[in-house]
C-alpha cells in the first residue's frame, strides 16, 4: 500500500489490548523521509487509522475505543527498545467511522 507522500508501508501486525484498545503496526522503510515531511505524515498516521485499522477491525469484539497507529522502518518485536530503529506513534480515539487524533 502507498501513504500520503507515496511512501510504500505493509502491515507487521495488529494487536488487542484489554478495553478496546488496539494497536496497528507498519513497517515503512522510508519513513525518515516521511518524517521529513510533517504535513505527509500527519495523513499518512491519518490514513493508517481511518483506511486500514478501522475497516480490518468493522467485526473486532470489544468494538474499537482506541486505535494506537505506529509506524517503524523495519519490523521490530513489540515491547523490545530498539533505540537505532526510528519509529513513531500516534494513538486516536475512535467515534463510529471516524478516528480522532488524541495529541499526548
Amino acid at each position: 500500500m502507498a501513504l500520503p507522500g507515496g511512501q510504500p508501508a505493509s502491515i507487521l501486525e495488529t494487536l488487542a489490548e484489554e478495553g478496546g484498545v488496539y494497536r496497528l503496526r507498519l513497517v515503512v522503510p522510508a519513513l525518515a523521509d516521511l518524517v521529513g515531511a510533517p504535513a505527509d505524515l500527519s495523513a499518512a498516521m491519518d490514513m493508517a487509522c481511518t483506511d486500514i485499522a478501522l475497516p480490518a477491525l468493522a467485526d473486532a469484539a470489544p468494538a474499537p475505543a482506541r486505535i494506537v497507529v505506529s509506524m517503524s522502518e523495519i519490523p521490530t518485536e513489540f515491547g523490545i527498545a530498539n533505540p537505532g530503529v526510528l519509529q513513531v506513534f500516534e494513538a486516536y480515539t475512535v467515534d463510529g467511522d471516524r478516528c480522532i487524533w488524541e495529541p499526548f
